[in-house]
């Protein structure tokens, strides 16, 4: 809709809900009228023609970064809760502390946060498999770490499923 002066567009679009909209559009556009444009360089930031890349290689880069920051939250999380060291002879591995209580963890998830059990899985999912890379240990009694297992995996939960990371739509 271009709101041409003079053009009838109040008549035109009376009452329909846009109206509103449209009149916002036209007091923003009356604010700056006769304003010369705070920019005014022609720099382009990455210009389309010199741009190479496919947009799978786009994609591909914009999900690795992705995971960084997904598993940068998920490695503080994880190392608050278990050790790299064994605290005392025995101590059984994060893992297994995890895989151990997966069904009871993602049950309890999901009636705390209704999330769909699948994506709580795929959370607890990605938790077992970091703590293995990091060689994580229980570090204290089982019944701490499990409560603690249970805060973190709704708490990534919860911050991947309100987009609080980046999406890709599609």
């Amino acid at each position: 809709m271009w709101l041409t002066p003079k053009s009838g567009w109040r008549k035109s679009y009376a009452g329909w809900p846009a109206l509103h909209k449209l009149q916002g559009v036209d007091e923003l556009i009356a604010s700056v009228r006769g304003r010369r444009a705070p920019v005014r360089n022609r720099l382009r930031i990455e210009p389309l023609d010199q741009n190479q890349r496919t947009l799978a290689q786009h994609y591909r880069r914009k999900l690795a970064r992705n995971r960084l920051i997904r598993r940068g939250l998920a490695d503080e999380l994880l190392q608050r809760a278990f050790t790299t060291q064994p605290p005392r002879r025995g101590a059984p591995p994060a893992t297994k502390l995890l895989r151990g209580h997966a069904r009871a963890l993602t049950a309890s998830v999901v009636r705390t946060l209704g999330s769909a059990p699948y994506s709580v899985e795929q959370v607890l999912r990605m938790l077992i498999e970091r703590s293995a890379e990091l060689a994580l240990y229980v570090r204290g009694n089982r019944r701490d770490a499990l409560r603690y297992s249970r805060w973190m995996l709704e708490r990534l939960t919860a911050v991947y499923s309100q987009g609080e990371t980046p999406q890709l739509p599609l």
